[in-house]
């Protein structure tokens, strides 16, 4: 899948050296790390390109060979559980050039201290993955 943008090119190119990694060793599954945080992102940049209901969707647990068993942790629970083993941070993730690091550091917390009341208060929850996603982690 060749996409638009240099997010979209390293996510491809980290996508191609996985699938070949895999493919070598036999692996049948791919597993990422994405979290919750990482699925209210997702939700909030798909709305502001414009996909509409496609936005909703956000991320699936399963996609083919790719597993994404942690779409349900906060961020902050999966690196307390990953303290002390050897692990790799994406250094684009501090890097304001990019869309999501953006909402990342800027748009959810904003969203958080708008909505603070209103997201707790609610009397109803839509049961959307990728609304749920963002509620929760409005919840948070």
């Amino acid at each position: 899948m060749i996409s638009a943008g240099p997010e979209a090119a390293a996510r491809d190119a980290r996508r191609a050296a996985l699938v070949g990694i895999a493919d070598r060793l036999g692996a049948a599954a791919i597993l990422l790390a994405h979290t919750r945080d990482d699925q209210a992102e997702t939700v909030l940049l798909r709305l502001a390109r414009g996909s509409g209901a496609r936005s909703l969707a956000a991320m699936a647990p399963v996609t083919g060979r790719w597993r994404r068993p942690l779409l349900d942790l906060p961020r902050e629970v999966v690196r307390a559980s990953a303290e002390g083993l050897d692990t790799w941070e994406d250094p684009h993730n501090d890097d304001t050039a990019f869309a999501r690091t953006r909402v990342r550091h800027g748009a959810l917390p904003a969203l958080v201290d708008a909505l603070e009341r209103q997201v707790q208060h609610r009397p109803n929850v839509v049961q959307c993955k990728g609304v749920m996603a963002l509620q929760l982690w409005l919840e948070a």
